[in-house]
């Protein structure tokens, strides 16, 4: 644990029984002085399983992933300092922003619509073409549907964003130091709130949710946002903290995978009957869909990073933040990929619990999460635009 501006550890204890609720954790060694405590469960093993932060938010200098370049200065001190970040305002209310650089690439110019959606170009590039797109997304019915022949050979890809979005008035933003905050408000058929963008040098942005569910009650298997790609950024490459230091090179589960391609039906087969879904001839992880294959398209919990890129060797990417802990806590992230007709959908997931399959999940997170009428959803995801 740690707490204010000096930082102390130790070890919490709490008693109860197994999946117990409300017990009281005691921690030790903490001063009157305390305003902030981090934290961190391990499993026996030692395994990062979850982090949590008590009392005040972490001030506005350490909102941003410690690995990242500063926002005032290239390469993360002592270079050439970035320009400041430029607004325009167009005539029908959309604004688009320069993000510049400071290490001699390209600025990143974002442009939020006049209806809140957020497209991003670098140089002549074009990689993000539409977002975010709020995702609620349903457990399956039979915690086993994906076993079910007739269901997985339908290849309705699980990508259940809510529809119906209807913007309140144009987009509103403030100025602040080295970063631009964009507020988009609107409203779902099944929830009304509102999206937060924060814009920063280098191509970064901190997109935080805050909605009010309407709809009827669901237990969702994800929560996140979705961003929505051109075809061409597809190159998927992750980094990830598992529960073991070791995983086959073929796992989907692995811990690091690069320049992994969707390669959809038709890549490995010709002839019709055997286009798309499983095949002794290849490996589960290279069966497919027309959302890509097994290893393009599953989920990565506990991510360090997570990207899609232009090119190979991660380059012209959108990459996803994370800090490796492995649930919804505020910070933490899951990563999904998939094709969707002519373009690539991201999500960046705050909430990701392995569908119905409860024996999947980790330790630390409950079996599931039931979202009533006026219950919050919210969350933030984070994510850089980089050459």
């Amino acid at each position: 644990m740690s707490s204010g501006t000096a930082s102390a550890g130790g070890v919490g204890h709490a008693s109860g029984a197994p999946r117990s609720r409300g017990n009281k954790l005691t921690l030790v060694g903490l001063t009157a002085a305390t305003k902030q405590v981090e934290v961190n469960v391990t499993s026996p093993r030692g395994f990062l399983l979850n982090t949590w932060h008590l009392g005040p938010a972490p001030p506005a200098a350490l909102a941003w992933p410690a690995i990242l370049p500063t926002l005032s200065t290239a390469g993360g001190g002592g270079g050439t300092p970035i320009q400041p970040i430029v607004v325009k305002v167009n005539s029908d209310g959309s604004l688009v922003i320069t993000s510049p650089c400071g290490d001699g690439s390209p600025d990143v110019v974002w442009t939020v619509s006049a209806t809140g959606s957020v497209s991003a170009v670098l140089g002549s590039t074009k990689l993000v073409a539409a977002g975010p797109s709020l995702m609620v997304l349903a457990i399956h019915k039979n915690d086993f549907s994906q076993l079910n022949e007739e269901n997985d050979r339908s290849y309705s890809v699980a990508t259940d964003t809510l529809l119906g979005w209807v913007a309140a008035g144009k987009p509103t933003y403030t100025t602040s130091g080295d970063v631009v905050t964009v507020t988009i408000k609107g409203s779902y058929t099944k929830a009304v709130g509102e999206f937060e963008l924060v814009f920063g040098g280098n191509g970064l942005l901190r997109c935080s949710f805050d909605f009010t569910w309407s709809g009827a009650t669901v237990d969702p298997r994800q929560i996140g946002v979705v961003f929505d790609l051109p075809r061409v950024v597809d190159n998927l490459s992750w980094q990830r903290r598992g529960q073991f230091s070791y995983y086959s090179k073929t796992d989907i589960g692995r811990n690091a995978g690069f320049d992994v391609q969707p390669n959809p039906c038709d890549t490995f087969f010709g002839s019709p009957w055997s286009t798309c879904g499983y095949s002794p001839a290849t490996l589960w992880a290279d069966d497919t869909t027309p959302a890509g294959s097994n290893d393009f398209r599953s989920t990565r919990d506990a991510l360090l990073s997570y990207s899609l890129c232009a090119q190979p060797a991660q380059k012209q990417c959108v990459r996803l933040l994370g800090n490796g802990t492995t649930n919804g806590e505020l910070g933490t992230l899951s990563g999904r990929a998939w094709l969707n007709g002519s373009g690539v959908r991201m999500l960046g997931a705050t909430l990701s619990n392995e569908g119905g399959n409860s024996f999947t999940q980790p330790i630390a997170v409950l079996p599931h999460v039931r979202v009533a009428p006026r219950a919050v959803v919210a969350g933030e995801v984070q994510l850089i635009v980089h050459s």
